[in-house]
Parts: structure tokens; C-alpha cells; sequence
């Protein structure tokens, strides 16, 4: 298997004391914005991204 480079250019965090839930939010908007913090963060084009990962600790909490 060939070795690649990695690169972590940025990342973020939303913020989990908020209540998604009361807010009415579905996960899909926590993703977008965890999604548009990176962006923001890193100041790079979504197109120059190869692969994404996201981290959750107890998503279906806040599923609708």
C-alpha cells in the first residue's frame, strides 16, 4: 500500500451545550454548521477537500 501525506488544515466544533432539540433542529443542521465552521476556519474551497470526518457523541438525541 502506498503512503500518503495527511493534512488537518482546521476544524470545529459546534457547541454542545446548546439544545438542538429545543431549538428545533434536525442533526443535518448541526452538521451544516460544523460543515460551514470548517470552511470558515480552514479558508480553503470546498472543492480542494478530499475527505471529511465527524466525530458525535450521542447524535440520536437529537433526531427527530
Amino acid at each position: 500500500m502506498k503512503e500518503k501525506n495527511v493534512y488537518i488544515l482546521g476544524g470545529y466544533q459546534t457547541d454542545f451545550a446548546r439544545n438542538w432539540k429545543r431549538e428545533n433542529k434536525h442533526i443535518v443542521a448541526m452538521m451544516r454548521e460544523a460543515y460551514e465552521g470548517s470552511i470558515a476556519n480552514t479558508n480553503i474551497a470546498p472543492c480542494d477537500i478530499d475527505a471529511a470526518f465527524i466525530g458525535n457523541f450521542a447524535a440520536e438525541l437529537y433526531c427527530m
